[in-house]
């Protein structure tokens, strides 16, 4: 997008459409128009362009957003920051005005900010740059923007999860949804297996020892829109998409919804905090540990009825125990807890509604039922890669023992990795 000046509440630009090297003929640079909604009530939302159209496009196909127009979310990337991984945005048009004398107040700053980027090669990661960067803002200048970010792709791990994270962010892993593809293995619509935990998302603590994610969203698999000069037809614009950078924008459009709940039903925008919270408690347990799933599965029907009033909530949804020092510096700052020590937490539980509610706390640990140890010889893999090469029916010990999660680990022999000694791949 070319220029692109806004006047008496409308914006204009040229779009550069890219006509593809063999059409000889270079780009054709198309005018565009588009209602001016930076002061109007609508929630920002920024994708790095490599996943850009794949991740706007699970957004909009949900029906969270709009390019046209409020009241829906207006999507922006910024194609001048291809390959920087280093800035986080809050701003409509990218400006850290942080010099100003009243820094981020303009009224165009985005309420919801989606990073479906992760840097896997940070160690101290809730302390780097761009994550403390973040937090600065939310709990100086942005106090009304969250930001959510993906956890990565690198599990089953723990302590996986990528930078930026930590305090004030919300951190997004991958959950399942086999069934609408037979791409990855042969699992039809009848077969449909829907809310596990990815086994490569990655996993928290993160380096600030917080929970890490805080929220999962599908991210394996679902098929998204792509250019459609990519595709060259509207019928074939699509492409199968996964990770952690799908399940972001999924919970971000989720976020958005939250926001104009919130906002139709009180009056003014959530704070980050705010919003974390109602989609905490609105989750859907998986059964997996926090650091796997953080509160679940995100659901927008509850959330949005939270955020409206209609459904009671209990605060905090999220607890980093201990101290520091004897000082509570979270977010944003590590918390201890020494052998021996004892540390407590008050819970409120929140009831806006007209009905009386009785609730029901209780604390959870998964404990071992059974385990079975068994060696398995394969031969020669099949040619498609998707047909199974061994399969074995549990179903007597699922009946038997009822388990709430099932953890199947597969050991390989070091020696297999490299039966020659060479340190070179066998062909």
């Amino acid at each position: 997008m070319e220029d692109a000046t806004c006047a008496e509440g409308v914006c204009s630009a040229e779009l550069m459409l890219d006509t593809g090297a063999s059409s000889g003929s270079g780009p054709l640079y198309l005018p565009f128009t588009w209602p001016d909604t930076s002061q109007s009530d609508v929630y920002y939302y920024t994708v790095h362009p490599d996943y850009g159209h794949l991740s706007a496009g699970f957004l909009r196909g949900l029906g969270y957003a709009s390019l046209y127009g409020a009241p829906a979310a207006v999507i922006l990337a910024d194609e001048a920051t291809a390959g920087v991984y280093d800035t986080v945005y809050v701003d409509a048009d990218f400006d850290q005005d942080l010099g100003d004398e009243k820094p981020m107040s303009k009224g165009d700053e985005a309420h919801v900010v989606n990073n479906s980027w992760g840097d896997s090669a940070m160690v101290q990661d809730g302390w780097d740059t761009t994550s403390r960067f973040a937090q600065y803002l939310n709990l100086n200048y942005a106090p009304n923007t969250l930001f959510l970010a993906a956890t990565g792709n690198g599990g089953p791990g723990y302590g996986t999860t990528t930078a930026p994270n930590g305090g004030t962010l919300l951190k997004v892993g991958a959950s399942t949804s086999y069934g609408s593809s037979t791409y990855w293995e042969l699992v039809g619509p009848e077969q449909f297996t829907y809310g596990a935990i990815q086994p490569w998302s990655n996993r928290g603590p993160s380096g600030l020892g917080d929970v890490d994610p805080d929220l999962v969203c599908v991210g394996a698999w679902g098929f998204g829109s792509t250019p459609l000069n990519r595709a060259m037809n509207g019928q074939g614009a699509y492409d199968l998409f996964g990770g952690t950078s799908m399940s972001s924008p999924l919970c971000t459009g989720v976020a958005a919804l939250v926001y104009d709940s919130f906002h139709e039903a009180h009056g003014r925008w959530p704070t980050w905090q705010e919003a974390t919270d109602i989609l905490n408690n609105s989750a859907h347990d998986l059964g997996y540990n926090a650091l796997a799933q953080g509160a679940g599965n995100a659901d927008a029907l509850r959330a949005t009825a939270i955020a409206a009033g209609d459904a009671a909530y209990m605060t905090p949804s999220q607890w980093q125990v201990g101290d520091y020092r004897g000082a509570a510096l979270t977010p944003g700052f590590p918390a201890i807890v020494h052998p021996g020590d004892s540390v407590s937490l008050p819970l409120t539980v929140h009831n806006p509604t007209p009905a009386p509610i009785t609730t029901a706390l209780q604390d959870v640990t998964l404990q071992r039922v059974h385990e079975i140890n068994f060696t398995v010889t394969l031969g020669q893999g099949t040619e498609d890669g998707i047909t199974p090469d061994y399969l074995r029916d549990i179903t007597e010990l699922i009946d038997e023992y009822d388990p709430d999660l099932l953890s199947a680990h597969v050991m390989f022999p070091f020696s297999e990795f490299d039966a020659d000694r060479n340190y070179t791949t066998r062909t």
